[in-house]
């Protein structure tokens, strides 16, 4: 009889761990250096619900992370020259939000390359030409994805 206190005090104790209650992904914490980390590598362009439970691609943290800076524009721009071809997709996007003006010059290189970029969309991974894709953000078919500071 003298453990049910303790047992009681012991699941309390449990129960109230904010630590271990966090549901948060910590890539939701991300910092702009961080997110530009993963652009520059970026193996797959993602925006929107991925996987059957329409979680948040690890590139769209990252997107976010960088869109948030103050210096987005600039960080854009430079995963846009370091990048994989799917780091420079996020990079047009991001240009497209931080420096409209400047999103026909960087798309250009992208479109006459027309490379093939891996693309998903909830359960859906595509290979398709950056082009499509290229296109599909100039129209601001992302643009809900984009929560933009």
């Amino acid at each position: 009889m003298r453990s049910t206190p303790s047992f009681l005090l012991l699941l309390l104790a449990g129960l109230s761990c904010v630590s271990c209650k966090s549901t948060r992904d910590p890539r939701e914490s991300w910092t702009a250096g961080e997110g530009y980390k993963y652009l520059i590598v970026a193996r797959r362009f993602a925006l929107g619900g991925v996987g059957v439970a329409g979680q948040t691609s690890t590139g769209e943290f990252a997107f976010q992370a960088v869109l948030k800076d103050r210096n987005a524009a600039h960080l854009f721009k430079a995963v846009f020259l370091q990048g994989t071809e799917e780091g420079k997709l996020y990079a047009l996007c991001g240009v497209r939000v931080k420096d409209r003006s400047a999103f026909d010059g960087y798309a250009s290189p992208v479109v006459s390359t027309n490379a093939e970029v891996t693309t998903q969309s909830g359960c859906t991974v595509r290979h398709e030409k950056a082009t499509d894709v290229v296109k599909r953000i100039r129209e601001g078919f992302y643009d809900w994805h984009i929560a933009n500071p």
